[in-house]
């Protein structure tokens, strides 16, 4: 590496991926555990008559509201039996069919819960939403410290440049996270507004009171901005002192607006 070059500050926040991907894995095991152990249980029935009589329970909380789950009472040779509803809805809805086990008819299951397992499978998409969400944040991290250490090894370092702190869309305890932001004619001849990763603990600034800037000569949208990014001693470091004090205006940046611009692309290859 011929820079040092602080990764973790590269990578951004991974909590979010994380969270994400892990909630979205908890709801799935347990949705598709019960859609599996409710599809096992329809498919175990082989005969299935019509409720002689249908009784509905009301439940109540201050969540939901009103929800009513029924009780279908049907008759086998003779003999009554009562199936009981183990899912509830806001709605009275089923067509009163029971379906049963021949060889022991007290084993039973509504279509008011074999109707509720349809709507279960849709719901089956939220979860795996939150894992792909949550994967695509990972996936995003992990691309940008590819590209950081892409950097420390062949970046033009700019040394010394004029900053500000605004506010990234990440927050804790609903503080929102700052970011270093700065503006910077980059060799093109266009001035940029480009920002930092969220920066995590209290450190938001350093004794020298500027950044530095480590970026892609062949691609601009690749960039690394750091409080002090340094040498290691090895290689041939490309360096440049700020000196663009009269280009450098933050007039168009908003300290409360968070930019979606994300500071690189992982189709750009160095």
């Amino acid at each position: 590496m011929v820079y040092n070059v602080d990764f973790k500050k590269a990578r951004g926040p991974l909590s979010f991926g994380i969270i994400f991907t892990l909630v979205g894995v908890l709801f799935l095991v347990i949705m598709g555990g019960i859609f599996i152990s409710s599809f096992n249980k329809k498919n175990s029935m082989d005969a299935e008559t019509k409720a002689t009589n249908i009784v509905w329970e009301e439940h109540y909380d201050s969540e939901d509201g009103t929800t009513y789950s029924p009780n279908y009472e049907y008759e086998v040779n003779g003999t009554i039996f009562v199936c009981h509803s183990s899912t509830s809805s806001s709605i009275k809805s089923g067509d009163g069919i029971v379906y049963y086990n021949s060889n022991n008819p007290g084993d039973c299951m509504t279509d008011f819960d074999n109707n509720t397992n349809g709507f279960l499978f849709i719901f089956l998409l939220l979860p795996i939403i939150f894992i792909v969400v949550g994967a695509l944040q990972l996936k995003k991290c992990f691309t940008k410290v590819k590209i950081a250490k892409e950097l420390a090894k062949r970046g033009i370092l700019v040394k010394n440049l004029p900053y500000q702190l605004v506010n990234s869309n990440i927050s804790v305890n609903n503080v929102p996270l700052k970011c270093i932001c700065i503006a910077y004619k980059f060799p093109d001849g266009v001035l940029r507004e480009i920002k930092s990763e969220p920066l995590k603990g209290n450190i938001l600034s350093d004794a020298d009171g500027m950044c530095d800037l480590l970026y892609d000569a062949n691609n601009y949208n690749n960039y690394f901005i750091d409080f002090s990014i340094t040498p290691t001693g090895v290689g041939n470091p490309n360096i440049i002192y700020y000196n663009q004090a009269d280009q450098n205006t933050f007039a168009s940046i908003n300290n409360d607006t968070a930019s979606s611009f994300d500071g690189y692309n992982p189709n750009n290859k160095f």
